[in-house]
């Protein structure tokens, strides 16, 4: 009975399908005799008395029930790795192999082209810092012109928009005489200048 819920489970796990959705309870009691912990703090159990290929794995939801691992790869935190196969049990386990030392020609290559690296980002560094500079004195020049420019603009708005008609318009009634403002003319004077002007 134990192989059959096991075939129907890892048939809905395959297709990533829960079963509790269609009223199907496939799970029975495990007991967890082991506890491990990933790489990330994440604890993982299983059912028998250590970690091996071929033992279930299961870790834990929300809720705090057992939860068969997804299939994939897994780092414990003792370095090892597991692989979990679609049946949530390990195909494989075993520690990274670890890469090989670099030579000393690799060694030296690789410190000349981060050196080459280096140099060509100091020398980005210095042209945007003078760019900066730059930019940092024409933002100064035109602070400078705005300002001017904002005072300029308030000793306009204190003078009348426009000069008065009867201010600007002036009559010269003779070689001897000086000007007048149209307000400071006579009647006559007011027709002479508006006849002078017709012509």
């Amino acid at each position: 009975m134990s192989n059959l819920k096991e075939s129907i489970a890892a048939i809905f796990q395959k297709f990533a399908v829960d079963p509790k959705a269609y009223g199907i309870n496939l799970e029975t009691e495990v007991k967890l005799e082991t506890e491990g912990k990933l790489k990330d703090g994440t604890p993982i159990y299983t059912s028998a008395e250590s970690f091996a290929v071929g033992v279930d794995v299961y870790t834990k939801d929300s809720e705090g029930n057992n939860v068969p691992a997804a299939q994939g790869r897994y780092e414990l935190e003792t370095g090892e790795f597991i692989d979990v196969n679609e049946l949530g049990q390990i195909a494989e386990m075993g520690i990274p192999e670890m890469e090989e030392e670099m030579s000393s020609v690799d060694l030296v290559n690789a410190i000349e082209k981060l050196a080459e690296r280096v140099a060509s980002l100091e020398g980005s560094n210095s042209s945007l810092t003078a760019e900066l500079a730059t930019a940092e004195n024409k933002i100064q020049e035109l602070s400078s012109l705005l300002k001017n420019t904002k005072t300029e603009l308030s000793s306009l708005k204190k003078q009348p928009a426009a000069a008065s008609v009867k201010e600007t318009k002036r009559v010269v009634l003779g070689a001897d005489q000086k000007e007048k403002s149209f307000a400071q003319m006579t009647l006559r004077e007011r027709i002479i200048k508006n006849i002078e002007n017709i012509k």
